[in-house]
């Protein structure tokens, strides 16, 4: 992922809090992904929805009264990128993403998410003319190859075919670091 978003990695240790931020967020993703998994194979997806979306502003109420942000976009222009955040991204991305779980596994799921930085290069490049370098091609490269091959890992045991068991995601996951 390192390739894609800024080309070779290397260490600055006055970006660390930075690092370590991305590092938390991944965290806390992967767990938001195991919980609506858990949560989402016994309640209909609005409910999932909904309780994730109030866990969310809880958390988020304080830290963001606490840094002086204002609550109210003061703009119309901030109101429909609020507006556009809530219908687009939260209730079509998020909800579909919940929706898929019933059917789908965490594992599943989560590689998959992996596309969504390769997407949005390739949309900065089409849409605003962006250049992409040869390291965020070999990181995109690099991150398909990846998907492939877990999607391959989690398909080949037959789990399709009838009288063969579904493979753990443990099994999965074990395939798709060469273990």
């Amino acid at each position: 992922m390192a390739l894609l978003v800024g080309g070779a990695p290397t260490f600055e240790p006055g970006k660390l809090f930075g690092d370590v931020l991305g590092l938390a967020a991944g965290a806390a993703y992967g767990a938001y992904l195991l919980v609506v998994s858990r949560f989402r194979s016994k309640m209909p997806t609005s409910l999932v929805m909904g309780v994730t979306t109030l866990s969310c502003a809880c958390f988020l109420l304080p830290a963001t009264l606490a840094m002086g942000e204002s609550l109210v976009p003061r703009t119309a222009t901030a109101w429909a990128t609020l507006l556009a955040l809530a219908l687009i991204t939260h209730a079509g991305g998020q909800g579909l993403l919940v929706f898929a779980m019933k059917y789908f596994p965490a594992f599943t799921s989560s590689v998959t998410l992996l596309l969504q930085p390769v997407v949005a290069a390739c949309g900065a490049w089409i849409i605003f003319d962006e250049m992409l370098g040869a390291w965020q091609i070999l990181g995109g490269g690099i991150v398909l190859l990846g998907i492939l091959l877990c999607h391959d890992a989690s398909t080949r045991g037959g789990a399709d075919t009838p009288g063969h068991r579904h493979r753990t995601p443990a099994e999965v996951e074990a395939q798709c670091r060469g273990g």
